[in-house]
């Protein structure tokens, strides 16, 4: 792909910083969502078997409550039984290696452009054009883990906020990373 013309280079590396940072912004957010998914499932995994056997430890099988701590604790490993399955069968660990790389190169393609934007190297253009198999290269690998309208959203919030812009659709300059209406910006 050849790089635009010099003239707009600057706004060619500025633009494409923004996006790259947006989206290392939905990659981390769904780092966190996977994150505290697994963490619940590995916390219910020990603490039931845990408080269980401390209850025993503590105060003895005590005939009357055992069929009591045995229902909540069945109901507790079947709820945490159901989420294991879940989480293999939705991939949550490939899901959340992909999302921490994916959200590592979008923040090097991000720092990369930001510094090539500022640069006045006179080899430029053939640096942009290195940039850009990379960036492509990067979107293409991102397009397969399905980014949603709505994350989208929340990634142009993002880099909005991030770079103190305002929508071009809503014009709102973002002050915080509270969603708004706008259907460009919001609604995430």
């Amino acid at each position: 792909m050849n790089a635009p013309n010099p003239t707009g280079l600057t706004k060619h590396c500025i633009d494409r910083a923004f996006y790259a940072y947006g989206t290392s912004r939905i990659f981390e957010q769904r780092c966190q969502k996977l994150r505290k998914g697994r963490n619940a499932i590995t916390f219910l995994g020990v603490a039931v078997p845990l408080s269980v056997g401390s209850l025993i430890l503590s105060f003895g099988a005590i005939p009357k409550l055992m069929p009591v701590v045995v229902l909540l604790a069945g109901s507790i490993g079947t709820i945490q039984l159901i989420l294991s399955v879940w989480s293999i069968v939705a991939r949550w660990d490939e899901q959340h290696s992909y999302a921490m790389s994916a959200m590592l190169a979008n923040t090097t393609l991000h720092n990369s452009w930001d510094r090539l934007s500022k640069s006045q190297q006179s080899n430029i253009e053939n640096l942009v054009n290195d940039m850009n198999v990379e960036d492509e290269r990067q979107e293409q690998s991102d397009l397969t883990a399905h980014i949603s309208a709505k994350e989208k959203r929340y990634g142009m919030r993002a880099a909005l906020y991030y770079k103190g812009l305002p929508c071009a659709a809503c014009n709102d300059k973002p002050t915080s990373m509270a969603p708004s209406k706008c259907d460009t910006c919001g609604n995430f």
